[in-house]
């Protein structure tokens, strides 16, 4: 009876990992692994998470590259990074900051109801695209977050 309710329980597991995962097309999939090389080559340590979204770390903080499923000619693909509301960083004041925020070429600041984060939003057909704009988006990202943390 134990080995039938512990092999239910792993079913139970993987069936639920298994349709966690976008299903991409062979060509969203090669763009996300093309990207996934790129951001490894440069010395980032990236991983597949459970979503299937690359997630990696830059300076202590955690970044996603998240291609979207529905977009496939040209692809949807965004570089987010998500932060928590502190004591002197309210959401109040993010959300004020939003507007001129959302003036970066590219960058959108999102205030949701227990974080916020910025997200770097581009169509593209080829992953060359994103890599080699990889550092300024980066950079915008920085700029932005710069901007929030003087409010």
């Amino acid at each position: 009876m134990k080995k039938l309710s512990i092999t239910l329980v792993l079913m139970t597991l993987v069936c639920g990992m298994a349709f966690a995962q976008k299903s991409f097309n062979s060509t969203q999939k090669q763009l996300r692994d093309n990207i996934l090389s790129y951001i490894k080559a440069e010395g980032f340590q990236p991983t597949i998470d459970d979503d299937g979204d690359i997630k990696f770390k830059r300076q202590g903080d955690v970044y996603f590259v998240i291609i979207g499923e529905k977009d496939t000619d040209p692809m949807y693909v965004t570089l987010t990074k998500y932060y928590s509301y502190g004591t002197s960083l309210t959401k109040t004041k993010v959300t004020l900051a939003a507007t001129e925020i959302n003036k970066y070429k590219m960058c959108k600041l999102y205030v949701l109801d227990d974080s916020f984060k910025l997200n770097m939003e581009l169509y593209l057909k080829q992953s060359s695209a994103f890599t080699s704009i990889f550092y300024k988006l980066l950079d915008i990202m920085d700029s932005a977050e710069e901007e929030i943390s003087e409010l």
